[in-house]
């Protein structure tokens, strides 16, 4: 069984924590700072575009969840990366009491309406 996420440079910095027992690493906080470290660029290539906008206007709570999906569309759909057969997976929860998750396909435009390239810009221009 490989214990490897990622370099060998990374893999050293857990190495203290690969025999312990995982209820021992439940509250480490050592371990969540080492672990954010590891993962950074990697949550940012993943999430990095849902996230943007959030960024700009702060949180929206119940309307995160699409606010998140329209800043997908409109920086990943503008590069191009959002091309049909691609998926993109969308999870939502509350205080901890219901959580909602599904898939969303990307497929080509059915309508001439809808063939203009979505954006925030635009969202802005027309309200």
């Amino acid at each position: 069984v490989s214990t490897s996420i990622g370099s060998p440079g990374e893999d050293s910095l857990l190495e203290e924590w690969l025999d312990k027992p995982i209820e021992d690493t439940y509250s480490d906080k050592a371990l969540e700072s080492i672990l954010k470290k590891v993962s950074a660029s990697s949550f940012q290539q993943r999430l990095g575009d849902a996230n943007a906008a959030s960024k700009e206007i702060g949180n929206t709570y119940t309307a995160s969840v699409f606010f998140g999906l329209a800043s997908l569309i409109d920086r990943a759909g503008g590069r191009g990366d959002l091309s049909p057969g691609k998926s993109a997976v969308v999870f939502s929860y509350g205080s901890g009491a219901l959580a909602t998750m599904y898939r969303l396909h990307v497929r080509e435009p059915t309508t001439s309406a809808i063939r203009e390239r979505f954006s925030i810009a635009k969202m802005v221009e027309v309200m």
